[in-house]
């Protein structure tokens, strides 16, 4: 029973082309290959090079390279690029790029945005916002001097999906003696005062 259904197994392989046996070159010097498959008997042939290292063929800022079969020498031509880290495109852009350290030629179509992506404050950043993003900040258009959201720092893109959180991140000076016994700071920042009274802990 096993038998027969490892027969039946094999034929099923071999129907879509899983056929099983030792290829062999053909004759020397050509990379024409034949194997007779051992469970249908039926031969079959393909071409199996066996290329060397790619080599360079023209001047220092060209990439085209090509590389010689061992057995039959067919060369095989392509551009061999040596691309380095990506860069970005231009400032206050976040599209990045690679470029070719021989010939310089850019690739963009691996690599998209890199977008770098800090709590910010959004006064300083607001212009670089998208105009159709600008509505999913609260009160964009009265910004609190201190009002911080995350955000890309290069292009003004919003990391968040919906309406932004926005938080105030003040610059507070260290407690000093106030009135009344207690302390007080002042955020360098907006100027905002805080008071705290006697015997209050500290931040």
């Amino acid at each position: 029973m096993f038998d027969q259904l490892k027969a039946a197994f094999g034929k099923a392989k071999c129907r879509v082309g899983a056929h099983d046996g030792e290829w062999t070159y053909v004759a020397d010097g050509e990379c024409g290959m034949r194997m007779v498959c051992r469970r249908c008997g039926v031969p079959q042939t393909r071409t199996t090079h066996r290329y060397g290292d790619w080599r360079y063929t023209g001047a220092d800022d060209d990439c085209a390279a090509s590389r010689t079969c061992r057995r039959c020498s067919h060369a095989e031509h392509r551009d061999r690029h040596e691309f380095g880290s990506p860069v970005y495109v231009r400032d206050g852009s976040c599209e990045v790029m690679k470029v070719c350290q021989r010939c310089g030629e850019e690739d963009r179509g691996l690599y998209f945005r890199e977008h770098q992506f800090e709590a910010a404050y959004l006064d300083e950043h607001i212009d670089s916002v998208e105009a159709s993003d600008l509505h999913r900040i609260p009160n964009h258009w009265n910004l609190r001097k201190c009002d911080a959201a995350v955000l890309c720092v290069r292009c003004g893109a919003l990391k968040e999906k919906g309406e932004v959180t926005v938080l105030a991140a003040h610059l507070w000076s260290d407690w000093r003696p106030g009135r009344r016994g207690g302390s007080a700071r002042v955020c360098r920042r907006c100027g905002k005062n805080e008071a705290r009274r006697p015997g209050a802990d500290e931040d």
